[in-house]
């Protein structure tokens, strides 16, 4: 699973619904991983025949990959997760790849929301937010 601490999803006060930890974190401390087997990866001309409201659904919830043309969307609480230009967190990632890890950034108490800046991991985010159409 790729989330790898106790979450819960709560109101936030920075947008709508949001990712908050369920326990300590310590600072440095691995919180997430992409794995490939988990997540459902939807490539942009698949995205095209699905009906609009389900197209809406992944344009939402999933960050886009503008090299391999595909969505990436998670199917646990992560795709909760918050844009903050000051995050808790950071993506790491892979070498060469669209895959990397989650970490903290400072000691995180439970019940605290987790925030990430968007552009680290997603190329359809445009100030912090998901919604980019490819034409």
């Amino acid at each position: 699973m790729p989330l790898i601490i106790k979450t819960l999803i709560k109101e936030s006060s920075t947008q709508g619904f949001g990712l908050f930890t369920d326990e300590n974190l310590d600072e440095g401390q691995k919180i997430y991983f992409d794995d490939p087997n988990f997540e459902k990866i939807i490539f942009h001309d698949e995205k095209l025949k699905m009906p609009p409201e389900t197209q809406l659904f992944i344009e939402t919830f999933a960050p886009f990959n503008k090299d391999g043309k595909f969505y990436y969307l998670n199917t646990d609480n992560s795709r909760f997760w918050n844009h903050s230009e000051n995050p808790n967190t950071v993506f790491v990632r892979e070498n060469g790849t669209h895959l990397g890890s989650v970490f903290t950034l400072r000691a995180i108490a439970k019940g605290e929301e987790l925030t990430a800046d968007y552009r680290e991991f997603c190329d359809n985010c445009k100030d912090g937010n998901f919604g980019f159409k490819l034409k």
